[in-house]
């Protein structure tokens, strides 16, 4: 199942952002109905707001427990070392404050390319 981030995100707008996290929530109590995710990939096309809304979302305990497994993995890439850093930080809060059961690790992995290409 992928998910898509919303159409209609405008900037930093807390209408846009909360009309999101409504609609993601939909989506996926409906897509978790019969499985729940384990894998969470957070690719480069997703921006920092659609960062906080996942985050949002998963934070709330009925979310977390009707729609994560247990024993999950939460994958983020960062082509663009601008985005790295917040990226990095997504990932770590949901280490943080996301998964409940020990134990919890977090790992980083750079690919070095020719010139000035990094991927993270």
């Amino acid at each position: 199942q992928f998910l898509y981030s919303c159409d209609d995100l405008v900037g930093d707008s807390a209408e846009s952002m909360y009309a999101c996290e409504l609609e993601l929530t939909k989506t996926l109590k409906v897509a978790t109905e019969e499985k729940k995710i384990r894998t969470i990939v957070v690719d480069s096309s997703m921006g920092y707001q659609m960062g906080q809304i996942i985050f949002k979302l998963f934070g709330l305990s009925t979310n977390r427990i009707t729609m994560l497994e247990d024993v999950m993995t939460v994958i983020a890439m960062a082509p663009d070392k601008n985005d790295a850093h917040w990226r990095r930080i997504l990932i770590n809060e949901f280490r943080l404050e996301i998964f409940e059961n020990e134990p919890v690790f977090r790992g980083q992995v750079v690919f070095r390319g020719t010139g000035d290409v990094d991927v993270e």
